[in-house]
């Protein structure tokens, strides 16, 4: 081949090479609850098989904005987000146990936590109610958590009947079945701080988590310490401290539950 054709078809490799570069990726757009009207979007999770299964996730087209992942993250529960990358926008797939960002590689956990590649931060959720009757989900609605009026409940908890108080760092829950939650957490030999175990973010009850020695969230997997303070995952505020105090001679700590 003479050397003028040889560099011709090199110029026409390259060009097409460059070309295939600058195929363009999904257009940035920034999420918007209000994308999805204002009634939200309903769906119900039984007449799709992709959320038969937990970790099932069902992938949501909205006009005009990013499409949305919606998670079957338990037997009863559901999360959702929209599929764009923090970074730059850039819609994200479905990849493996996760999402994964085309365009710089950052990649996601099916609860929409940034895991690596690409530094960035978490999906952004997309709030929705779940109408567990009819089996419907309603996203971009926020759950309703009315709060019914009352009289502040006075608890008292004989330390020496609660196991899970027997050493610093236990933790015991009260109230789950009456509407008056309260956590107890044993602090020192002789102190304890009461929280409220509601989850400030979505109203969800939290957890104690045997990790960590706090509590995590069920619903969006936020973190707190053992004395309540907010340490990751779906960003929200410190537990609230529910105000108490301690009866030595009596061995009782008496909280107050608004």
């Amino acid at each position: 081949m003479e050397r003028r054709a040889f560099v011709q078809q090199s110029l026409v490799a390259a060009s097409v090479l460059v070309a295939a570069c600058k195929i363009p990726l999904p257009t940035a757009v920034d999420p918007q609850v209000s994308s999805l009207g204002p009634d939200g979007l309903v769906v119900f999770p039984s007449q799709h098989p992709e959320l038969d299964t937990v970790g099932g996730v069902l992938t949501i087209p909205v006009e005009g904005a990013p499409p949305i992942a919606l998670v079957r993250s338990s037997d009863t529960g559901y999360e959702a987000f929209w599929m764009s990358c923090p970074h730059e926008g850039t819609t994200v797939k479905i990849r493996g146990d996760g999402f994964r960002c085309p365009n710089h590689l950052a990649r996601f956990t099916r609860d929409g936590q940034w895991v690596g590649g690409q530094r960035t931060g978490p999906l952004k959720a997309v709030p929705l109610l779940f109408d567990a009757a009819a089996r419907m989900l309603t996203l971009g609605k926020e759950p309703l958590v009315p709060l019914p009026p009352r009289k502040a409940m006075l608890l008292d908890v004989t330390v020496a009947q609660e196991s899970a108080l027997s050493r610093v760092g236990g933790i015991a829950f009260f109230g789950l079945s009456n509407g008056y939650p309260a956590a107890l957490v044993r602090v020192g030999a002789a102190s304890y701080l009461a929280l409220s175990p509601i989850c400030p973010h979505l109203g969800y009850i939290v957890d104690a988590d045997a990790k960590t020695g706090g509590f995590l969230c069920p619903g969006h997997h936020a973190a707190f310490t053992a004395l309540g303070a907010w340490t990751g995952g779906q960003v929200t505020t410190s537990l609230k401290v529910l105000p108490s105090t301690f009866d030595a001679a009596r061995g009782v700590v008496s909280i107050t539950i608004p």
